[in-house]
């Protein structure tokens, strides 16, 4: 489906945005132009990761309404598995490559905690989130597979309102960590709600799903603006939060906007379909070569430079998985 595809590439667009335009978030005063900048590009792309949970859901869930749980096993074990074990690995090495190279001292417990919260580096947790919903994804499709659009309408929104809950309150009451193979749970409205997107028309108007994408990413700059002032450090980035009040609607209406979008079929838009995960895996990789070789986003005015360097940053991700998908053996870790 090619909407999906345009989902995928604009959502890897905006992970990378996110992961510029916070450099600048933490490099700048509160409060001053600059941050402020940072602030706009970061809060309106925080429905990235979401968009590609929904984009799980759309496929998965449909694919395991005709499949059985064996074959869907063997089809996508390979997919997930080698990839977690490969990056993971990777990127371990990395933080210790890092240590030597900045002269930081390499903690041990520093990288067992990474192993059992599932963040070997900051953006992999996502990968440890996505299996666990490989792993149950037969089993949800068969439960919602016999609902009508308003029962997993309901189930939906029950389940948005546990995990935004459960989100408030780790994040302003709780220090605790969870374990990575917990991660998932709270993001099972996402995925199902890519389900329900794919399978059943609304007749909500287009322009709504606008009108609700700018202000909820305009209340996303102003709330994290406003916790950024806390004196306490829990809680200060609760508005960036995949699953806050603010960036579920922002989340839920930027993929009804693609669905309703009337995309042309694009063999280039498949092609770099095809090269988000890898490009998602890597692109930090680049980003903290280009950092430390001092060509960053500070060194022109962040309303140029974020995108700037996102697109450089995308564009060396995108050739590097596109190299590696054409190596025998190694083509399977992206």
């Amino acid at each position: 489906m090619i909407w999906l595809d345009y989902s995928r590439v604009f959502s890897i667009f905006a992970v990378i945005l996110i992961h510029v335009s916070m450099g600048v978030v933490l490099l700048n005063d509160v409060g001053t132009e600059f941050w402020w900048v940072g602030n706009f590009y970061d809060a309106f792309s925080r429905w990235c990761v979401p968009v590609f949970v929904m984009v799980s859901g759309a496929l998965l869930l449909d694919e395991n309404k005709a499949g059985n749980i064996s074959s869907f096993y063997r089809k996508r074990v390979k997919k997930i598995l080698i990839p977690l074990v490969f990056w993971t690995v990777f990127y371990l090495l990395w933080y210790v490559l890092k240590g030597q190279v900045l002269g930081y001292e390499i903690i041990s417990s520093d990288i067992f905690e990474k192993l059992t919260t599932g963040t070997p580096h900051y953006h992999m947790w996502y990968l440890y989130m996505i299996a666990g919903l490989y792993l149950f994804s037969p089993f949800i499709s068969r439960a919602i597979c016999g609902l009508n659009d308003k029962e997993l309408l309901f189930i939906i929104s029950i389940l948005f309102l546990m995990s935004s809950l459960t989100y408030i309150y780790t994040s302003f009451f709780s220090s605790s960590t969870d374990l990575f193979i917990t991660t998932f749970i709270y993001y099972l409205p996402y995925f199902i709600f890519g389900y329900y997107i794919n399978n059943f028309k609304s007749n909500i108007k287009i322009r709504y799903a606008y009108v609700l994408f700018t202000l909820s990413g305009l209340l996303t700059m102003v709330g994290f603006y406003i916790t950024s002032f806390m004196s306490i450090s829990v809680g200060q980035m609760y508005f960036y939060g995949f699953l806050s009040i603010t960036v579920i609607p922002m989340s839920v209406s930027v993929f009804y906007i693609f669905n309703n979008f009337k995309f042309r079929q694009s063999r280039l838009v498949s092609s770099l379909s095809s090269l988000t995960f890898g490009v998602y895996l890597i692109h930090p990789v680049f980003l903290e070569a280009i950092n430390f070789l001092g060509f960053g986003v500070t060194n022109l005015h962040p309303m140029l430079s974020v995108p700037g360097v996102s697109l450089v940053v995308i564009f060396l991700s995108g050739f590097a998985t596109y190299i590696i998908k054409k190596i025998p053996y190694l083509d399977r870790v992206c």
